[in-house]
């Protein structure tokens, strides 16, 4: 059984003073690291430190937005991404490799299937099934179950198919069609792929 987590707050404040420091402009107070910038870089450089020395996996995207990845407890894993902000609620069934984006928000008693994607800032109403590859928008909410494979953005309103989930997920031009085709609740026109 694994230790419950502690917090040194000690160096949790010296971590946000080295940090806070970088880009500090003394005359006129306060700090700013504009992006692109040398102090924007040194920030970075340093949270990735601080990251490896937490044994954490390190990944920078395209943009340069830094991920600390925690390993997952088992050697198999489960690949379900939980970003800074996210709140999973109480008696929440979640599915292999969901996504969930920074500050995405899912009440209790909320069924999230394999591979879904909850993208930033958004908001699952207790009770709601996300489906499979399905993705909500960012700042989208939903109190209505959300079909799979589908991409659904701002208050319940269904916009198409989430086609990049399902290329990504492997899926053929095929299969995709086939989707868009017998998607009936969806109606029709989602598009075909070629």
């Amino acid at each position: 059984m694994t230790a419950a987590p502690t917090l040194d707050a000690g160096l949790l404040l010296a971590q946000i003073r080295a940090l806070g420091s970088i880009g500090a402009d003394e005359a006129a107070g306060g700090r700013t690291r504009i992006a692109l910038t040398d102090a924007d870089k040194a920030g970075r450089d340093q949270l990735v430190r601080w990251m490896r020395e937490l044994d954490l996996g390190v990944r920078i995207d395209r943009v340069g937005n830094v991920f600390g990845i925690l390993p997952a407890a088992t050697p198999a894993g489960d690949a379900a991404p939980l970003m800074i902000g996210s709140h999973i609620g109480h008696d929440v069934r979640m599915g292999d490799n969901c996504t969930l984006i920074n500050a995405a928000l899912v009440a209790g008693h909320v069924v999230l299937q394999d591979h879904c994607i909850l993208s930033g800032h958004t908001a699952i109403q207790q009770r709601v099934r996300v489906g499979r590859l399905a993705m909500l928008g960012g700042l989208g909410s939903s109190t209505k179950d959300i079909p799979p494979f589908v991409l659904q953005q701002g208050h319940n309103c269904v916009s198409g198919l989430n086609l990049v989930g399902m290329r990504r997920a492997g899926m053929c031009a095929a299969t995709i069609n086939a989707v868009s085709v017998t998607g009936g609740h969806l109606g029709a026109g989602l598009g075909v792929v070629e």
